[in-house]
């Protein structure tokens, strides 16, 4: 590669990386007119910018210069992957199968093909597939947690409960402070209807990800269930503390408030959730058929 060429790729590089996408595509796209002789360099730049196209999310450009890619060389893995993610985010989930199993077929150990398979298995609904692509992953390397983690997700979906029970629980005994897996256990407990082992869970999971709103509002929800009103008050006043005002959290806020007869910080939260968005109808119509119940 030119010395020129090192610099261009520094530079687009760099661009990408500061995500000053349009710099990046347009000194790619002005070398790869002069190097369109030269099929080496022309692989290298284009394989760049399909890289930046994913980053920034212009899916269908990507789509467009990974084919090309594809058809320069076939049985590149990498490119195969890329293509099989690209067709996984555009959900045409028959295309993306095909080309993992063509990548699968090149290089049966490669981890990174057996994750997306399983991912595209996944969101294509065949959790049978997907089970063996994340078994075969555990094969491979049996310490990785977050393979541990899709396959409790798996069996999550299929229902199978105590088997995704298992695979989180290993997960985590391989990784003890791994964030999702401590959440998926919390969304197992509490779909079990098990809130205290489930709050638990959830905050090991903010011990490593701070903050976290869905865990944050799954807390507030498990007291709910378990009748500690105040306790889910003031987790929705941290997610507010954290997360900033929004006419959603208000309103729980409120709601919450409401429920545990606290009528005038209920009346406050409506009207500040009002306030942000006088059209939001959870607020509205929660406000007003309080104070009809107070007639």
């Amino acid at each position: 590669m030119s010395s020129n060429l090192n610099i261009i790729m520094e530079q687009a590089n760099s661009a990408i990386l500061s995500r000053d996408y349009d710099f990046a595509e347009k000194i790619l796209l002005n070398q790869l007119k002069k190097t369109k002789k030269t099929p080496d360099e022309y692989y290298k730049l284009k394989t760049m910018l399909g890289k930046l196209y994913i980053r920034s999310g212009e899916i269908k450009k990507g789509l467009e210069v990974y084919k090309e890619l594809n058809s320069l060389n076939p049985n590149d893995v990498e490119i195969l992957n890329n293509l099989g993610v690209i067709y996984r985010h555009l959900e045409l989930y028959n295309e993306s199968v095909v080309i993992l199993e063509k990548a699968k077929a090149i290089d049966s150990k490669n981890e990174t093909t057996l994750y997306n398979l399983g991912n595209t298995y996944k969101q294509k609904g065949d959790y049978q597939q997907a089970l063996k692509s994340f078994l075969k992953v555990l094969e491979i390397k049996p310490d990785d947690a977050l393979a541990y983690n899709h396959l409790g997700s798996v069996y999550f979906l299929c229902k199978e409960y105590q088997k995704a029970l298992d695979a989180y629980k290993i997960g985590l005994k391989v990784d003890p402070n791994h964030p999702f897996l401590n959440f998926n256990l919390a969304e197992l407990y509490k779909t079990q209807k098990l809130y205290k082992e489930a709050v638990n869970s959830y905050q090991a999971a903010l011990k490593t990800k701070p903050n976290w709103y869905d865990a944050l509002v799954s807390i507030a929800d498990c007291y709910v269930e378990m009748g500690e009103l105040q306790k889910a008050i003031e987790a929705y006043k941290t997610i507010i503390d954290f997360n900033g005002k929004s006419e959603n959290s208000l309103t729980k806020l409120a709601e919450l408030y409401e429920k545990n007869n606290e009528y005038k910080k209920a009346e406050d939260f409506y009207k500040k959730a009002i306030s942000l968005n006088e059209y939001f109808l959870p607020a509205v119509l929660d406000y007003s058929n309080m104070l009809k119940s107070q007639k």
